[in-house]
């Protein structure tokens, strides 16, 4: 029996296109038997993606920029927290909206997860430095400040 090079749907040794998709049948060599099969290419269908997988994909990504930007904080003192705050806060929502149409749709998480885990340590850790710049240089502001007044 041969297959529909289109669809892999079996046809007749004499048809000449495919009763499933039209597709026209090219005649079968001289010399075959009909009780043998032709082995024809069949593609599988494509099976889409689950929603909410590209925005997982994409809170992965900038969950891991946000992190590896997070050291320059420390060496900039907060010039790159500009950069840093808004992909760490856009990195979390996208992984809380992927996480949940992903498990809505019973697929799995765990990039989603991962995107969520990355912005959240980034943010917290640019936050913290931030403060703790912020603190630093209002101590030193009011020092400078209060050692003029001083005898």
């Amino acid at each position: 029996m041969a297959f529909c090079q289109g669809c892999g749907t079996p046809i007749q040794q004499t048809d000449t296109v495919c009763p499933n998709c039209g597709m026209a049948i090219a005649n079968q060599p001289q010399g075959t038997s009909a009780d043998k099969s032709i082995i024809v290419n069949v593609q599988q269908p494509a099976v889409p993606a689950p929603p909410g997988k590209g925005m997982s994909i994409a809170s992965l990504v900038l969950g891991i920029i946000a992190l590896i930007d997070t050291p320059l904080v420390i060496v900039t003192l907060g010039c790159m927290s500009l950069f840093v705050i808004p992909v760490a806060i856009v990195g979390l929502i996208l992984g809380i909206i992927g996480k949940k149409k992903l498990k809505a749709a019973g697929a799995p998480f765990g990039m989603a997860t991962a995107g969520i885990v990355m912005s959240t340590i980034s943010l917290a850790i640019t936050l913290i430095l931030l403060v703790i710049a912020l603190l630093g240089f209002l101590g030193l502001a009011s020092a400078g400040s209060l050692s003029r007044y001083r005898f």
